[in-house]
């Protein structure tokens, strides 16, 4: 039971992506060692042991021309019955086989609150985790635990292949966690002109799925990988990043001065978004998506140069209601710009609604050279 403890040892920060562990910090070398020595035990029968069905996600390559792969899994909610809430962690080493390499260690924690008094036996809840590969040979060991003591282990060899007419991002046999691979803004030119950029983020699921609770780690990574090309590509020397859930009307994240070390900060704003449930009072009295949306643009163009502003959103539907505009909200600001994730089949939704407004260009990104254009253009005043 002690290690089990010192594998939750890393929960006790307020991780909700999966991030790499850094093993210089004493916590999470702890969190190694108790992994290491549960996974030795994994197989004893004295394990206590928490059901859960867990599925390999292949290699595939994402917009950042990083081959992402990761693992989802399930739980059924009757493994928590009497709990009125219940801590998880997540802990996945990836050993490079070909080429070999020193293993990477992955962790996320997850926090199940509002647990039925009697749950059925059909209610599951679903997570997962993902990390850029470069080509090569891994195995994947994952480890998932719960604050009781119980636990649940799988092995998994994963392949990722250079993909056809592109070369990857990464080395071959490295690991990446979600922070994008952008390692910063370079300094302007003598001379130059300092460029700066506002990204809002529409918080929304990118992929199409029946049920709308949270963004899974796929939706979160393609979000962030495409703010980390907007940003590595965009020939910008500084930014603000603003992450909205429009569906509840807030602001779940606001970064003046971005940089590297904003992603873990942004990943978890994003995974705490809650879509399973909008208050109705919003829904019935406002604001709209439309004037939110509006008083967000007034929020970020406050400060005196915010520079060019690009929205990244996921496909949405219309809005229910429109209500009024209020175009002047742009009066002194650049024409804005939208990058509208595989829209199906056009982009739509408040947020085209709102840069159309203002004469802004949207693009249509369903590839990586979609966006790797659409960046260009964006950044050279071409839109």
């Amino acid at each position: 039971m002690l290690r089990f403890l010192a594998l939750m040892v890393f929960a006790a920060a307020p991780l909700q992506a999966q991030m790499r562990l850094d093993t210089s910090l004493p916590s999470n070398r702890k969190t190694v060692e108790a992994f290491e020595d549960l996974w030795r035990r994994r197989d004893d029968k004295a394990r206590r042991a928490l059901e859960c069905d867990i599925r390999p996600v292949p290699p595939s390559l994402g917009f950042d021309l990083r081959l992402w792969a990761g693992y989802n899994f399930s739980l059924p909610l009757t493994e928590f019955k009497g709990q009125k809430q219940a801590r998880l962690s997540a802990v996945i080493r990836l050993q490079p086989l070909e080429p070999g390499g020193k293993p990477v260690y992955l962790g996320r924690r997850l926090t199940l609150s509002r647990i039925p008094e009697a749950p059925s036996k059909k209610l599951h809840m679903s997570a997962g985790g993902g990390f850029a590969l470069g080509a090569g040979s891994y195995r994947a060991s994952l480890l998932i635990g719960d604050s009781t003591g119980r636990s649940c282990a799988k092995s998994f060899t994963l392949k990722a292949k250079e993909p056809r007419g592109s070369v990857s991002q990464l080395a071959r046999g490295e690991v990446s966690d979600a922070s994008a691979g952008w390692k910063g803004f370079a300094a302007p030119a003598a001379g130059a002109e300092p460029r700066r950029v506002t990204v809002v983020m529409n918080a929304y699921p990118v992929t199409r799925r029946r049920h709308l609770a949270a963004l899974s780690w796929r939706d979160q990574s393609t979000l962030m990988n495409v703010l980390g090309s907007l940003l590595s590509r965009g020939g910008y020397h500084s930014a603000r990043v603003a992450a909205i859930d429009l569906l509840n009307r807030h602001v779940v994240y606001d970064e003046a001065q971005f940089g590297p070390g904003s992603f873990e900060a942004l990943a978890d704003a994003l995974g705490s978004v809650n879509l399973a449930t909008v208050d109705y009072e919003t829904l019935a009295q406002g604001p709209t998506e439309h004037q939110f949306l509006e008083s967000v643009v007034r929020r970020v163009s406050s400060e005196a140069a915010p520079g060019q502003i690009v929205f990244i959103t996921p496909p949405t539907q219309p809005p229910g209601r429109a209500g009024a505009r209020n175009e002047g909200v742009w009066e002194g600001l650049r024409r804005p710009a939208v990058l509208a994730l595989l829209p199906r089949p056009v982009a739509e939704g408040s947020v085209i609604d709102v840069a159309k407004a203002a004469k802004g260009r949207v693009f249509s990104i369903y590839t990586p050279s979609d966006l790797a254009s659409a960046v260009e253009r964006i950044a050279s005043g071409r839109q």
